[in-house]
């Protein structure tokens, strides 16, 4: 999402689907963490900020992917704070990149075969082998 796409608040359902995790396990998760308390519309929907989002992708890499429990990932949030968030972050980011990079080179890899295909099938019209287009009449 580009910066003029960013939003200010998101629904519980949409941080669930930006971090892959059931709308239970976020709400799990809020409780245990007294820091974050999304706000509230006038209806009870909880309001994430992109802030909120970054410390919930953070507790979800310490849990999921570095296996703490969710009392050690308390832990290593409140000792190295703004440290830690900032690795997540550059860990997020080039995950982000490598995924776009592996798109733009299965975009190029197909504009490859088409531009090979291309040649070969006018090699074939030259050798005789394919019968050449016909020009368009004008």
């Amino acid at each position: 999402m580009n910066m003029s796409q960013r939003k200010f608040y998101y629904s519980i359902g949409e941080v669930a689907h930006q971090l892959n995790e059931p709308v239970s396990t976020i709400r799990h998760w809020e409780s245990q963490l007294p820091e974050l308390r999304p706000r509230t519309s006038r209806r009870g929907t909880r309001l994430y900020r992109q802030e909120d989002i970054d410390r919930l992708m953070t507790l979800r890499i310490l849990i999921r992917e570095q296996g703490l429990t969710i009392e050690g990932a308390k832990r290593a949030l409140s000792q190295q704070g703004d440290e830690l968030e900032g690795r997540i972050k550059a860990i997020t980011l080039l995950k982000n990149i490598r995924g776009q990079l592996f798109d733009l080179r299965r975009a190029l890899d197909q504009t490859e075969r088409k531009s090979m295909l291309t040649r070969l099938a006018n090699d074939l019209q030259l050798d005789g082998i394919l019968p050449k287009k016909e020009e368009p009449r004008s």
